[in-house]
């Protein structure tokens, strides 16, 4: 499989310049590949776009410079790609979850983001279990559960090659005479009351909102036993709905029994045993964040319910 060793050139060829102004062009040919190929395999492989691997490294040595050295934010920001200190500040808070400022003071940990080694295992052939959705956009939360709920579903449209405008979601989702939306703020009442905060009525307005949008979807609200064990399902039928559903291309809508909402998975690994997902931001977290990509285990035994897109109707009129 002469492709990792490709792969881990172009990889060898990031971290080598890091600190130098990267093409995409050249990163491809240091892989003997076009760059629209490299970046699907890249993307696939990795779970991550090359910009996002080429930021998470340059934000994780940034912090790691933070902590051994005293130098100004500026000096830093500039040594790793970034014009102004306030841009650093904002992609540094935004990986980090806390500012330079606080690193600095030693009053917070930082992420560390190890250069990826690519490798495949022999187990009687090669290991080829992982599965992930190439292409996942960012999703971002501003402090508002409908924008941030509203995020999720564009996404996830997205992913499956339709674009939606936050004005139709708006719109379809009945709340249109409450809220209004326009480039870069929502109108009307803040909204956390309004969807998917009724804990007897899980995603009841995102599950109407897919299939007004022309897509027929299974949603499954999992009942549990005072031990955990689902009693209108089972444990590996929800395995095998997740692994169905991200075969197919198709990105499952979940929550779990914690009351983590809008969970995004995106893939899997180990036939299903781990899953590969987009975590949704606390709703107390009244800044800028994104979704970030986890790999969780014993995830069967979390789940509230989910929602799984089966396939495209007629727009209902």
């Amino acid at each position: 499989m002469y492709w990792i060793k490709e792969m881990q050139n172009a990889i060898g060829y990031i971290e080598n310049r890091l600190l130098d102004e990267l093409d995409i062009e050249d990163i491809a040919k240091s892989a003997n590949s076009s760059s629209a190929n490299f970046q699907r395999i890249f993307s696939i492989v990795t779970g991550m776009t090359v910009g996002e691997y080429v930021r998470a490294r340059r934000l994780s040595l940034a912090a790691q410079e933070l902590v051994k050295y005293e130098r100004k934010a500026l000096d830093i920001a500039l040594k790793y790609g970034y014009e102004t200190a306030e841009s650093f500040i904002k992609a540094f808070s935004r990986f980090h979850g806390v500012t330079p400022s606080d690193v600095m003071r030693r009053n917070s940990s930082i992420k560390y983001f190890v250069p990826l080694s690519i490798k495949v295992y022999i187990k009687g052939g090669f290991d080829m279990s992982r599965k992930i959705i190439p292409n996942i956009p960012e999703i971002d939360f501003y402090g508002n559960e409908v924008d941030y709920a509203f995020n999720v579903l564009q996404a996830i449209f997205k992913i499956i090659g339709k674009e939606i405008d936050k004005s139709e979601l708006a719109v379809y989702s009945g709340m249109g005479n409450r809220f209004c939306w326009t480039p870069g703020k929502w109108g009307g009442t803040h909204g956390n009351e309004a969807i998917n905060c009724i804990d007897e009525t899980p995603f009841e307005t995102e599950i109407r909102l897919i299939k007004t949008l022309g897509w027929e979807a299974k949603y499954i609200s999992v009942l549990r036993d005072d031990d955990g064990k689902p009693l209108n399902t089972d444990n590996e039928q929800i395995r095998r709905d997740f692994i169905d559903s991200i075969d197919r291309g198709y990105p499952v809508l979940t929550q779990d029994v914690h009351g983590h909402r809008h969970i995004i998975v995106i893939g899997y690994e180990d036939d299903g045993r781990k899953i590969i997902s987009k975590d949704s931001v606390p709703f107390t977290i009244a800044v800028h964040k994104k979704s970030e990509t986890v790999v969780r285990e014993n995830w069967v035994v979390v789940i509230s319910s989910y929602i799984i897109l089966k396939e495209e109707t007629k727009l209902t009129s």
